[in-house]
Formats: C-alpha cells, structure tokens, sequence
C-alpha cells in the first residue's frame, strides 16, 4: 500500500494492554491506497468503512484508538 501520514493521534500503552506482554503502539491517521495483505503477523488484512467496522471484534484497546479517532473527525 501507498500511505501518507498526515499526523500521530496517539500514543497507546498499559502493561495490562496485552496479556501475553506490555505493548506500546503509535496511532497515526493516514491516507492509504492499494489492497491491504497479510503478512507474517496476520493471515489476511481487510479494509471496512468506519460504519462497518466490527467494533465488538476488535481487541485490547482498539476500540478505544477508533473512539480516540472518532472524536477528531467532527
């Protein structure tokens, strides 16, 4: 994929984030263009318009990051 970063919206970390080991994720908001794909940590990759996004799919605290993101698009 193509992307250009227009800015960071956060940075997310929480020893208790992921059980198996403390994580710390940098949240950009970006423009993308071209097909997603899998790759050594993700069999498959897919692409949902915000209203199809399967909020009670998603993990750790990465409904908080779309929430997070949400409340900067008004």
């Amino acid at each position: 994929m193509d992307v250009e970063i227009d800015r960071v919206l956060g940075i997310y970390s929480d020893p208790d984030r992921d059980p198996r080991f403390h994580v710390a994720t940098i949240v950009y908001v970006a423009k993308a263009s071209g097909q997603p794909k899998g790759g050594d940590d993700a069999m498959e990759a897919n692409l949902y318009a915000l209203i199809d996004l399967p909020l009670d799919k998603l993990v750790f605290d990465h409904r908080v990051i779309v929430e997070d993101y949400l409340k900067t698009c008004n």
